[in-house]
Order: structure tokens, then sequence, then C-alpha cells
């Protein structure tokens, strides 16, 4: 039986300014910390799902279910800022 996940790539929330720096770091930051940390440690410090729930101290299940709401809510603020 294959499973498929389904993910969406940083890359695609993405914002750019002018100079074409991405800024989506500090929309990151401005999470809330519990979606903050996980998104962070996951995307930036290129931690795996389950080194992050060790880092953490938390279940993997925890970890992966912050990463895909961090990413929704992500998403919809990137959206917000487009408008």
């Amino acid at each position: 039986r294959v499973f498929y996940k389904k993910t969406i790539n940083i890359e695609d929330v993405l914002i750019q300014d002018e100079k074409k720096d991405y800024v989506l770091l500090p929309v990151i930051l401005d999470m809330p910390t519990r979606y903050k940390n996980v998104l962070y440690l996951y995307y930036y410090e290129g931690y795996k799902t389950d080194e992050i729930s060790e880092i953490l101290k938390m279940n993997i299940n925890t970890v992966k279910s912050r990463l895909k709401r961090g990413r929704e809510i992500l998403k919809k603020k990137v959206g917000e800022d487009d408008e």
C-alpha cells in the first residue's frame, strides 16, 4: 500500500520585495511560538521531523501537525499581504 502526503514547497509561499530578497522570515517569526519553532527548525535549520521531535521534546506527530498547520497559516498570511 502506498501513501502520499500532501506538502507544499516553502518556495511556493515566499514573498519577495523590490530587490527580490526573500522576506518570509519576519512573517514566520511573527507567528505563534508553537508553529514558529517547528517551521524555523525545519526550513531554516534543515532539521527533519524526527530531529525536531527530539529537540523540542514532543511527539513526532505533534511536530508534523504543527508543520501542516503552520504552513496553512503562513499561506493565508502571505495571501493577505498580496491583496
